[in-house]
């Protein structure tokens, strides 16, 4: 073997172990069922919501997550999706209708966020609070969202996140749902309140 091919085969076997060594530092979840989404508003007549449990995506962490987590940024990445067309509200099937034609659930079949950014400011024995910046996209328009996330640990590798924050349809080109069988009576609020529970298993 001549020292040119020697040195080739050192770099490839040198270049495979990094890649295993980087891969053991790294955990992998994805999406499980029992997950859901709420968006919570309010109108002239009464508070309404809409829910979808079908929540699917990817997070990427720290093999140590969220076990040894400390204070201070920490390397995450999640990106999920959820069906615009899964959404039930609690108004009935008439306000399903509407609601889905406000966010163009035909043309943009998919709500989308993707973490950007991921800081530790809380930890304890039953999770941890994260400090997150992303970008979420709504009706083919995507705008920047901060929020704190609860990450709780469960059995069997598991993993949990919650958070609750509040959006404006109308940043996202939304106009607030009214329908039509009311006469344009009922007014929904433009703020609403985004509730969800992600749960997930290691890959």
């Amino acid at each position: 073997m001549t020292t040119s091919k020697f040195i080739l085969r050192l770099g490839a076997i040198a270049c495979a172990a990094a890649l295993q060594l980087q891969a053991a530092d790294k955990a992998s979840y994805i999406s499980q069922p029992g997950s859901t989404m709420r968006i919570v508003g309010t109108s002239t007549i009464h508070d309404w919501h809409a829910e979808s449990k079908l929540i699917g995506g990817r997070f990427e962490c720290p093999a140590d997550f969220p076990a040894k987590a400390e204070a201070g940024p920490v390397a995450l990445t999640a990106d999920t999706m959820i069906m615009a067309n899964s959404f039930s509200c609690s108004s009935g099937s008439a306000m399903d209708k509407v609601m889905r034609g406000a966010i163009k659930a035909d043309e943009h079949r998919f709500i989308r966020y993707t973490l950007k950014e991921a800081t530790v400011k809380e930890t304890g024995t039953d999770g941890v609070v994260v400090s997150t910046k992303g970008d979420l996209s709504v009706a083919g328009i995507s705008k920047p969202v901060t929020m704190d996330v609860t990450v709780k640990p469960g059995e069997a590798n598991k993993l949990t996140f919650s958070a609750s924050t509040q959006l404006k349809m109308t940043d996202f080109g939304i106009q607030p749902p009214s329908p039509a069988v009311a006469l344009g009576l009922i007014k929904t609020a433009d703020e609403v309140t985004i509730n969800f529970e992600w749960k997930t298993v290691r890959k």
